[in-house]
C-alpha cells in the first residue's frame, strides 16, 4: 500500500510481478506499540543503569562527591 500511495509505480509493478499478496495488511498500530515499549525498556534500563553508576563514583570518592 505504502509504494501505491507514493505513486511508487515500479515498486509496485516488481511487487506484483513477483507474487506480492494485493490484499495483505500490515497493522501498523502494533508495531507502533511494540516500538514504543521496546524504547520506553531501553530508557528505564539506561537510567537505572546511570543511576547506578552514580552511586558507585559517590561511594568510590572519599569527600562524597
Amino acid at each position: 500500500m505504502g509504494a501505491s500511495e507514493l505513486g511508487k509505480l515500479e515498486v509496485v509493478r516488481t511487487l506484483l510481478e513477483g507474487g506480492a499478496d494485493v490484499n495483505a495488511q500490515t497493522n501498523v498500530s502494533n508495531q507502533m506499540r511494540v516500538m514504543m515499549i521496546m524504547m520506553m525498556i531501553i530508557i528505564m534500563l539506561t537510567t537505572r543503569m546511570m543511576m547506578m553508576i552514580k552511586v558507585e563514583n559517590v561511594i568510590d570518592n572519599d569527600d562524597g562527591r
